[in-house]
């Protein structure tokens, strides 16, 4: 079964639970949950979970457990779904216009580009 892979750089007992964009190629997320007993890293999943439309139970981190960089695997979707998916998410953040969105989207993936090489 296909696995995609996404590199993330986690800052724990953020004011609430968001991917905020990327930054030299890696996602960059907050959650509110603390770095104790696994809980940011739940948190993690469940967020990644819910923007790429997948159970929480099909994501999990690979690398990085103890660290604020983390490698996360998606179980179900290849690297190519899911990074037109968060092409699409972190471009719609920073430009609300749909057209754009869709554009830029479109274009990013079919340059075959990684989520970080994307401008926001």
């Amino acid at each position: 079964m296909a696995e995609a892979r996404i590199a993330v750089r986690l800052r724990p007992r953020a004011g609430a639970d968001e991917l905020v964009g990327v930054r030299a190629g890696v996602l960059v997320a907050r959650v509110s949950a603390p770095p104790v007993d696994g809980r940011a890293n739940y948190a993690l999943c469940r967020l990644i979970a819910d923007r790429l439309d997948v159970a929480p139970s099909r994501v999990r981190v690979v690398r990085g457990e103890r660290s604020r960089d983390k490698l996360v695997a998606v179980e179900g979707m290849d690297d190519a779904r899911a990074r037109e998916v968060h092409v699409g998410w972190v471009v719609a953040k920073h430009i609300t216009h749909a057209g754009a969105v869709g554009h830029f989207a479109l274009r990013a993936a079919a340059e075959g580009a990684g989520v970080g090489s994307v401008a926001v």
